[in-house]
């Protein structure tokens, strides 16, 4: 939501920013699926990843237009980095919360 807000007030590389969040979650998406090829069966995830992916298919593609070779790549990297770093961050607060209880 912040990205999203970032380009509607057209920040610098604010573009640039949510191709590379969207490229991730993407990625995020693939995940899911091969999860589900791999175990041979549903994962979490997995409806809304098949659901999504025509569309992510066709911005992935609108991205790819608009981002070129070496760039496309940094910023995919980028969007994967920290989206790794996010989920690390989500299970960590989720083993705090969880200790707690």
């Amino acid at each position: 939501m912040l990205a999203t807000g970032y380009v509607l007030i057209q920040g610098r590389h604010s573009m640039e920013i949510w191709a590379a969040l969207f490229l991730a979650f993407t990625f995020h998406q693939l995940i899911h699926i091969l999860q589900g090829v791999m175990l041979r069966g549903y994962v979490p995830g997995l409806c809304t990843a098949l659901l999504l992916l025509p569309y992510s298919y066709l911005c992935v593609k609108s991205i790819a237009l608009a981002l070129h070779g070496v760039e496309l790549m940094l910023w995919a990297f980028l969007g994967i980095l920290f989206m790794v770093l996010n989920l690390r961050f989500a299970h960590w607060i989720g083993k705090l919360c969880h200790q707690r209880t």
